[in-house]
């Protein structure tokens, strides 16, 4: 099966965050980025986060508040409440691994040689 257009999203969701108060969030997983759209106050906000910035994603199941937190390099983690965490977390992580492996960043990738 083909993988999907990189303008497809793998993901989506509906969101809240524990950090300011919006009136509608929805995040959308790509195969290189998360894409934030939200609606606070001060009006329509977007932002990306590539996943290479992610460095660590916890999970829990039965929260009505906060179930998935992303750590982000350089930045606050982003603490949300989306649809599905352990699905989100999944697919996060095997995205993740595939962009790890073709930048030749796990140490499985280097020459013995080199990995002493």
């Amino acid at each position: 099966m083909p993988s999907p257009r990189p303008s497809v999203p793998r993901l989506e969701s509906r969101y809240r965050r524990d950090d300011r108060w919006i009136f509608y969030g929805r995040v959308r997983l790509y195969r290189d980025r998360l894409a934030f759209f939200e609606v606070r106050w001060t009006g329509p906000h977007r932002f990306d986060v590539p996943l290479t910035a992610i460095t660590d994603i916890d999970w829990w199941s039965g929260h009505r508040d906060v179930n998935l937190q992303l750590d982000i390099d350089g930045q606050p983690a982003l603490h949300l409440h989306v649809d599905g965490p352990g699905l989100w977390k999944h697919e996060i992580d095997g995205l993740r691994g595939k962009q790890l492996r073709t930048q030749g960043d796990l140490p499985g990738d280097r020459p013995a040689s080199a990995a002493a």
